[in-house]
């Protein structure tokens, strides 16, 4: 697949160059795109959300949004470039083509959310406090040459972390569960630098999931805090809740997975909550239920 860029025109380029000049040759670079970050870098160790890492393209990444800029001015050189990937191709091919001599930035995006027409801010990591998209991200300066095409590879990495949430034994009778993680962060720069400071809200019901096992995409946790996540639990048709989990202090990395496991021992009437730290699951907390 090659996505043929001009600063007005989108086409698409179906020959292959096996010169070094331009005048036989229809770009100046070539840049192969791969997802560099396929698994959560402890996937493995945790045993859970593991998948195939030769699957096609667009198993891990549905889309590419990509915008090439002049690296003095910063100006958009090309209109910024939205592709839904098809095919099961392991890689997918950008060309850069008719741009002056100079030096420039392409960054690449992969997993925007779009509304309708309209492309979100990629970004803007958690809009409104929202829970956003699995994003990746890929950056670097191109030196282009007239008569001279040139060739380069570009890994996606994922710009957030997962937590997952595991309630066991929680009694039937719960229908919704509401969650707030506090000081990740919400925004990214296109050289990886995260800046500004948010927080996530996300509500959980039983008529549309398994309210059990739960998984929350988000930002890093602020260099020199600690995100708290806040946890309450909610009967049908009410909206004091059934019960309101003390604040739980966890890290978020980009790439990894944060674990938690709360156990309901309904005959004792505590709730044990585990994380999965350092390689091993850590029993953070006893709590007795008429104490939360």
């Amino acid at each position: 697949m090659r996505i043929i860029i001009t600063i007005l025109l989108l086409a698409i380029y179906c020959t292959s160059c096996i010169k070094e000049s331009l005048p036989e040759c229809p770009y100046q670079y070539s840049i192969q795109v791969f997802v560099k970050d396929k698994n959560y870098s402890n996937s493995a160790a945790i045993g859970i959300d593991f998948i195939d890492e030769n699957l096609p393209f667009r198993e891990y990444v549905s889309n590419l949004y990509y915008i090439l800029q002049s690296l003095n001015t910063g100006q958009n050189i090309i209109n910024p470039v939205l592709r839904t990937i098809t095919g099961d191709e392991k890689e997918v091919e950008i060309i850069i083509d008719q741009i002056p001599d100079g030096e420039y930035i392409l960054t690449v995006w992969g997993n925007i959310e779009v509304a309708g027409s309209t492309v979100k801010d990629p970004s803007i990591l958690h809009e409104n406090k929202e829970e956003g998209a699995d994003e990746y991200i890929a950056s670097d300066t191109l030196v282009v040459k007239t008569g001279v095409a040139q060739k380069k590879s570009l890994g996606l990495e994922r710009i957030k972390g997962k937590l997952n949430i595991t309630f066991n034994n929680l009694p039937n009778n719960i229908e919704q569960i509401r969650e707030r993680i506090s000081s990740v962060y919400q925004k990214i720069e296109n050289k990886g630098i995260y800046s500004d400071e948010t927080e996530i809200e996300k509500i959980f019901l039983k008529t549309n999931q398994t309210i059990d096992r739960l998984s929350t995409f988000s930002a890093p946790s602020i260099i020199g805090k600690q995100s708290t996540l806040y946890l309450s639990t909610y009967e049908a048709n009410t909206s004091t809740p059934a019960l309101v989990i003390s604040p739980i202090g966890i890290n978020i990395a980009r790439n990894e997975i944060t674990a938690v496991t709360i156990n309901y021992n309904s005959s004792l009437d505590q709730l044990e909550i585990w994380i999965y730290i350092d390689n091993e699951w850590t029993l953070i907390q006893v709590l007795d239920i008429d104490e939360i």
